[in-house]
């Protein structure tokens, strides 16, 4: 009886830890797309902005 309770301990750890790193890696990946999307929508404000306007980067 203790050792089929240990081993079943033992598999819900191993399926606990797995469903954990899917759904971290999930939700940081989301994350680091949004870091992205946030930076190149930045820097590509700053972009057009030289283009057309090369005297407002210049007062950043």
């Amino acid at each position: 009886m203790i050792y089929l309770f240990i081993f079943l301990s033992f598999y819900l750890f191993i399926f606990l830890s797995f469903y954990l790193f899917i759904f971290l890696s999930f939700y940081l990946f989301i994350f680091l797309s949004f870091y992205l999307f946030i930076f190149l929508s930045f820097y590509l404000f700053l972009r057009i902005t030289k283009i057309f306007h090369p005297h407002f980067v210049e007062k950043i």
